[in-house]
């Protein structure tokens, strides 16, 4: 087994944002070089050390385990899924190791009750689930499109809970557009064969709090 990694990745609050007409974007806040007094410290998948800058509010988001998985064959990536809920239209995942189907959509294992949207965080400077599915450049300097590419493509498989789906494609927006876009949240009921994947960009040119947002798109297979 390699060593642990013992580095401190200090990221600011990841939440994500549950818009009253629309439905959730991930938004990240600032990223910063030192935590206040008391921060709360987490581990990536990497067991990197990451400090939050306020903490998960864990007892009102609910989150609990499924007993199921997120597993996203092609990105090499397989990490236990969680249930959360919305708390005052806004959700920080409590975790830096797994992925959340939200509650306050569709269930997985219920197609009548519609879209089931995902969503995990990515962490820069360190190793979250939403990391497998983007390329972030390592240089602030680099072309201001490098790091859009994502690292998923229509045809990659998806597997969460058991149930299989297939990717149809991806939109790269900023938060607002996702908090708009009808291709997310329109008809979201009658939409129970498909599935919405969110997480963040890593750009280092760009503040946590700006960071675009990745969505993926899938149906079952």
């Amino acid at each position: 087994m390699a060593p642990r990694r013992w580095v401190t990745v200090v990221i600011a609050t990841v939440t994500l944002v549950a818009a009253i007409t629309s439905g959730l974007l991930l938004r990240a806040g600032l990223d910063r070089n030192t935590s206040p007094p008391g921060a709360q410290v987490s581990r990536d998948l990497d067991g990197n050390r990451v400090v939050w800058q306020a903490a998960p509010e864990l007892d009102r988001a609910k989150a609990k385990p499924t007993g199921g998985r997120f597993v996203a064959s092609r990105q090499k990536l397989s990490v236990p899924l969680l249930a959360a809920s919305v708390v005052d239209g806004v959700i920080t995942p409590p975790t830096f190791t797994d992925a959340f189907v939200m509650r306050d959509y569709g269930q997985v294992g219920d197609p009548s009750t519609g879209l089931v949207v995902v969503t995990m965080h990515s962490v820069r400077g360190g190793r979250g689930p939403g990391n497998a599915f983007i390329n972030p450049p390592t240089d602030a300097a680099d072309d201001a499109s490098a790091g859009r590419h994502p690292l998923v493509f229509a045809g990659d498989p998806l597997t969460v809970d058991g149930v299989a789906y297939v990717v149809t494609g991806t939109a790269i927006e900023t938060k607002g557009e996702a908090a708009r876009d009808p291709r997310i949240w329109r008809d979201r009921k009658s939409r129970g064969d498909q599935l919405v994947v969110i997480t963040c960009l890593l750009s280092p040119a760009v503040t946590m709090s700006s960071q675009d947002n990745l969505i993926v798109f899938a149906n079952r297979a």
